[in-house]
């Protein structure tokens, strides 16, 4: 079970509990009880370059087809998938990862009627678009 590492001064301890919550457990986030442990845990719950390729392939087809349900591979995508790909972007935004260059436009600022996905978390949790200002339109 993953919990506050209290192994200080061990952070190959810390790193293999972060990567077990995160890949064995499905954990997006985890405690750290001292500033040492914050590198480790952060770099385990790092999207790898793999996933960020794979979310910037999906939300960049689904913003080609006006954030209608898609196809990729033989797997059907729709606003709620496009939401947890929008979280792997955001966390490797966040985290300084590298990322196809197409994606760049999805950071900028929003503005009013874009196309961008800058703070989509809010129509998610509200229920009403566009989110912060252009992510989904929501047709009404």
């Amino acid at each position: 079970m993953c919990r506050p590492q209290t192994a200080v001064r061990d952070m190959s301890v810390v790193a293999n509990d972060a990567a077990r919550a995160r890949n064995e457990f499905g954990y997006t986030r985890m405690w750290s009880i001292h500033p040492d442990q914050i590198r480790p845990i952060v770099e385990a719950f790092s999207p790898r370059a793999e996933e960020i390729a794979l979310a910037a392939e999906i939300l960049l087809g689904a913003q080609q087809a006006q954030w209608g349900p898609t196809r990729h591979g033989d797997t059907l995508h729709d606003r709620a998938s496009y939401r947890y790909y929008w979280s792997v972007l955001r966390r490797a935004h966040a985290t300084s990862q590298t990322m196809p260059d197409e994606c760049a436009p999805l950071f900028a600022a929003p503005d009013r009627g874009d196309q961008g996905m800058s703070d989509i978390g809010l129509q998610f949790s509200v229920g009403y678009g566009p989110i912060s200002d252009g992510f989904f339109k929501h047709n009404k």
